[in-house]
């Protein structure tokens, strides 16, 4: 698997030197007209948007813990007495099916958190249902327990294997310490969105804040039993097939051969970031929906079919606001099963380049029947997608980007590569900074400064704080590593563009179509 990935990366140096002058672009007028001949090719499982729920249908409702505790009192109920066989699947289906609705109740929530927060109220109500999911959770693994432990325990091989059921058996319930750590890091990473958002954000509170969150993440690891927070990130939320050492491999890959293109094109990718994203967006440029719908209906009529699926459901926030969380995701509405895209507007082309990567997470999660129980995906699979999404969108940058269409491409590779230094700069941070047994404000920045310059960028003033704007290090820890690796496959894929765009945008369309729950980024990239 480590060596796939660093043959990747060979190739994707050797592309990024061949057209990292960005003299020309392959434009859409200049080839054949690419959304005719995919209009007569399926690649996406049937959907019927139509039916699903426009967003503002959608509202959350103070959620409280009796359904859950009465559909568990069925399975407690199956320990005893007899049962025809299908029952135990029954039950547990109901159940499942409960936890589907109320995770989509706490994602609503989270939603209208983010959306503004400085609303005490919505954020002292999402700490509440944190509370209760938790606690219910808990409850639903010792009721399995108790079945596994009990003479009836053979109704679980309907759903289960017996390497299963013996592990319920052995589970042991959380302790009132293992509760209050989780919610204690729920009220940190708010605190996080309180302190960031500040007009001058106080580094050295964050930088305290980090420290603790990474004490509390510890802890966590130690309750589920890992040896560290790394090895259970990796294998549990992000379902990696290689491990925080393996990580450890690509780093080295990283720094010899990327780390000497970031010094050397540092300046062109500044001056397109002065040119692109720090002024307001050009006249002469599309606005970002516009230039959603320019590719998606360029490309393929399925691709049209989710952007229209996108706006007339209202299935995002884009607005800009200065009391939204300041980063971007696509989420999953799993008990009506539509995604939703979540961004926090700054009024530049930033918007344009943020909000097409979200759209192949959109266009991804739309097509598939995702449920709240089969949602474990390969987090390198899907960020693949999302970034040959942005690929894809080269055939149209004139259109886009009007004269900055060369700009834009010169950008749009040297940020690519950046994300695979990135990627791998903040995963060894973190894991530097996680193995730290007495870790201080003072040794944590001297990490990430002595990392700033193995990974090729050059110092500023300020420049030791940098990391405190990546929220994904507060709330989503070792996320990072999977923006490297999925750069290095984007990479690929727009030489696949290059090439040939029409074989290139089938490339894509088989991405996005992709299952992740049943694909990993390994299997996508053959």
């Amino acid at each position: 698997m480590v060596l796939k990935r660093i043959i990747s990366l060979l190739l994707s140096i050797l592309l990024l030197l061949s057209v990292s002058a960005c003299n020309s672009s392959p434009i859409l007028s200049d080839q054949t007209d690419t959304g005719r001949l995919l209009e007569r090719k399926s690649f996406f499982p049937k959907r019927d948007f139509d039916s699903a729920p426009a967003f503002s249908e959608l509202e959350y409702k103070h959620y409280t813990r009796d359904r859950i505790e009465l559909l568990l009192d069925k399975l407690y109920e199956l320990c005893e007495g007899e049962h025809p066989e299908d029952r135990f699947e029954t039950y547990l289906t109901d159940v499942l099916d409960e936890f589907g609705y109320a995770d989509t109740q706490q994602i609503l929530l989270e939603l209208k958190y983010d959306m503004d927060t400085s609303n005490v109220e919505t954020a002292e109500e999402l700490i509440y249902l944190d509370e209760t999911l938790y606690e219910l959770r808990d409850e639903y693994n010792m009721a399995l327990r108790a079945l596994a432990e009990s003479k009836n325990s053979k109704l679980m091989r309907s759903v289960f294997t017996d390497k299963e059921i013996a592990g319920f058996s052995e589970y042991v319930d959380s302790d009132q310490e293992e509760l209050e750590v989780y919610l204690e890091i729920e009220k940190k990473k708010q605190l996080y969105d309180d302190l960031i958002s500040e007009k001058n954000p106080n580094f050295k509170k964050i930088t305290e804040l980090f420290i603790e969150l990474i004490a509390l993440n510890k802890k966590s690891a130690e309750f589920s039993g890992y040896e560290s927070f790394a090895e259970m990130t990796y294998s549990c939320d992000f379902l990696r097939n290689y491990s925080p050492d393996d990580a450890g491999e690509l780093w080295g890959y990283v720094k010899k051969y990327f780390a000497p293109i970031i010094s050397k094109y540092e300046h062109d990718y500044y001056s397109a970031c002065r040119r692109l994203l720090y002024v307001n967006r050009p006249n002469n440029t599309m606005e970002p929906l516009e230039a959603i719908k320019t590719v998606a209906e360029g490309s393929s009529y399925e691709l049209g079919a989710a952007y229209r699926f996108l706006v007339d459901k209202g299935l995002y926030d884009i607005d800009i606001s200065k009391n939204k969380a300041n980063f971007s995701y696509t989420i999953c509405l799993y008990n009506y099963n539509v995604p939703f895209i979540f961004h926090c507007a700054d009024g530049t082309l930033s918007d344009n380049f943020i909000l097409m990567h979200e759209f192949g997470h959109f266009v991804n999660t739309a097509y598939q029947d995702y449920t709240y129980y089969e949602t474990m995906e390969d987090i390198d699979a899907a960020e693949l997608q999302a970034h040959s999404m942005e690929f894809l969108a080269t055939l149209y940058y004139e259109e886009i980007f009007g004269n900055l269409a060369s700009e834009a491409l010169k950008y749009l590779i040297l940020d690519t590569a950046m994300g695979v230094t990135d990627g791998a700069m903040y995963d060894e941070f973190l894991q530097r900074a996680y193995e730290e047994e007495e870790l201080t404000s003072e040794k944590l920045l001297d990490i990430y400064k002595e990392l700033y310059l193995d990974y090729g960028y050059s110092p500023y003033y300020g420049y030791e704080y940098e990391w405190c704007y990546i929220p994904h290090l507060f709330k989503m820890p070792f996320y990072y590593i999977s923006y490297c690796v999925a750069s290095l496959g984007a990479l690929q894929v727009y030489g696949e563009l290059l090439k040939d765009p029409h074989k290139g945008t089938e490339i894509v369309m088989k991405l996005l179509a992709s299952d992740n729950c049943e694909t990993d980024f390994e299997t996508l990239m053959e």
